[in-house]
């Protein structure tokens, strides 16, 4: 399906072109910036600031997490299902960025930035518990609209109750995570979905085998209220001290600036969101971790990253300018 040849523009299904099926984001916030150049303050000299601040959403359809690329969407029935739609890796309630620079006396010059913003929205997904419904068997237990999969999987079928992204949003803490779980586990837990309804209907099943089986909707461990703090804020500063040099006597229009950069300054570099995963198993949200030890919020998936990858760094270096 990806030739030319082959996908002529005619074909019904358009397995190939995507984007026919639509797809939207959507950013929407207020963006304040203040600078200013003070020329003289004190004892500094060539003193200027900038300060911006951005109360913001970004939000798309589908589910996309990089929005600048083609995405599969979440609902194939529905392409731009409007439960699917919701905050993408760029949606951040709160960013505030300041920078300052000055020079001191001596000639030395200071540059620093300071980068603040809030924890990002993670998606809440019916879990695949394993069992009976592993695999290719998950279309029995977790794809509620029956709208299939792709290849030999289901699609991630968004947790009934909520919309695309919700957990850090409409969902700000374990309590009101417990209350969607039990409003799931009273109305969907145990029931079949439309591919077991489906086997049921041609009689090759009756529902009480496929109740014993496993092949149903599964239960949803509650989360334990004690866990760690699941959301983390970023804060980052980087600094760059350096002091220009002019070798104008040596040769017109030379001059020489040896350099100090420090990237976080503060090594903060907390772990990026919890696994937003709620199959019970470590790593996952609705996970006892008061059984595991002495676990710090860092510790709670080996998967995750940090949020930008790198803890404090330090670099020296000379720029020679002719």
């Amino acid at each position: 399906m990806a030739s030319d040849s082959i996908f002529t523009g005619l074909y019904p299904d358009l397995n190939r072109l995507r984007l026919w099926d639509g797809g939207f984001t959507k950013y929407k916030g207020l963006q304040v910036s203040l600078r200013g150049n003070q020329g003289h303050f004190w004892k500094l000299r060539d003193t200027n600031y900038t300060v911006s601040y951005a109360l913001s959403r970004g939000e798309s359809s589908g589910g996309v997490g990089r929005v600048e690329f083609i995405a599969n969407v979440l609902n194939n029935h529905f392409p731009n299902d409007p439960i699917t739609f919701g905050p993408n890796n760029l949606d951040y309630t709160h960013t505030l960025t300041a920078n300052g620079m000055f020079t001191i006396p001596g000639g030395f010059r200071f540059n620093s930035i300071w980068n603040f913003r809030t924890a990002g929205a993670q998606p809440l997904y019916v879990p695949n518990m394993g069992g009976a419904i592993s695999g290719a068997n998950g279309f029995f237990g977790t794809d509620l609209n029956g709208d299939g999969g792709r290849g030999t999987s289901p699609q991630s079928d968004v947790l009934p109750g909520t919309t695309f992204g919700q957990f850090g949003r409409a969902v700000k803490s374990y309590q009101d995570l417990n209350n969607l779980i039990t409003a799931f586990n009273q109305n969907y837990a145990g029931k079949l979905t439309p591919h077991g309804q489906a086997l049921v209907s041609a009689g090759l099943f009756t529902e009480a085998q496929l109740r014993q089986l496993g092949a149903v909707i599964p239960t949803i461990p509650l989360c334990p209220t004690g866990n760690p703090n699941p959301f983390h804020n970023l804060l980052t500063t980087d600094v760059r001290f350096d002091r220009p040099i002019n070798l104008s006597k040596i040769h017109e229009g030379v001059s020489l600036r040896p350099f100090l950069d420090v990237f976080n300054l503060f090594n903060h570099n907390p772990r990026a969101l919890m696994g937003s995963s709620l199959n019970g198993r470590f790593g996952a949200l609705n996970y006892d971790y008061s059984k595991a030890g002495n676990l710090s919020s860092h510790d709670l998936d080996a998967n995750q990253g940090r949020i930008d990858g790198i803890g404090r760094h330090i670099q020296f270096g000379f720029r020679l300018i002719f």
